[in-house]
């Protein structure tokens, strides 16, 4: 359980109340659903509504509870967007790698729409949240601890500076936050170069808020496997 004063379990449970019949048996796999969108919103419950009835409305759009059951990703994003699962850290953390630096995001959004890359970016993250419960059969709790390696590795200028890979990415940024909120344990980049800088303040520029705390190399922990 998540430790939650008195006031926040009245938010939590007058979210659910005002939701329930809204949200569909697939969203209520999520034991900490309800929990996360109070949270988001510092449980403000008005606040809170409205972010999960747009997460639903967002859900019905892409089809999500149907995804990892009827979504064929297209050959050219399976081959050439370059992402795969590694393993769990000993606390529970899921650990994705991303190769951003040998993905052409600007050829992939030549070959492929925005809204199917988001498909495919969403894929991922739906599999891992299935990846995790089956890993600690404890529906909810591992969903918070999702922790992904962006590798920036030959991250080339031609991608840096992709005006339609950088909305993207901005798209990306917005929608995971919007739409999985209380979820990212943290972000590791690796590799990183002036381009990286460069992408990582024009994605800040466009009113991408979140909190962070971004480490120097020789303060990171190595994640325990």
């Amino acid at each position: 359980m998540i430790p939650m004063e008195a006031a926040e379990k009245e938010a939590v449970e007058e979210l659910k109340r005002r939701t329930l019949s809204d949200v569909t048996p697939k969203m209520l796999e999520d034991e900490l659903l309800f929990y996360r969108f109070c949270k988001a919103r510092d449980f403000n419950v008005s606040q809170a509504e409205s972010m999960l009835r747009k997460h639903i409305s967002w859900r019905k759009e892409f089809q999500i509870d149907t995804m990892l059951s009827q979504y064929k990703p297209p050959e050219v994003l399976v081959k050439y967007a370059l992402s795969s699962f590694l393993c769990f850290t000993k606390d529970g953390a899921l650990i994705r790698y991303v190769d951003c630096g040998g993905t052409d995001l600007k050829g992939l959004l030549r070959s492929s729409s925005k809204i199917e890359l988001m498909k495919y970016f969403i894929h991922f993250v739906e599999d891992d949240a299935k990846r995790a419960i089956a890993h600690h059969n404890k529906p909810g709790f591992p969903l918070l601890m999702y922790a992904p390696i962006f590798d920036f590795r030959d991250f080339t200028y031609t991608n840096a500076t992709s005006m339609k890979g950088l909305q993207w990415l901005v798209f990306v940024v917005k929608s995971y936050m919007d739409n999985y909120p209380e979820k990212l344990k943290y972000a590791m980049f690796i590799n990183d170069t002036i381009m990286f800088d460069n992408t990582y303040s024009w994605i800040h520029s466009k009113q991408v808020y979140y909190n962070a705390r971004i480490k120097p190399p020789a303060e990171i922990e190595t994640p325990s496997v």
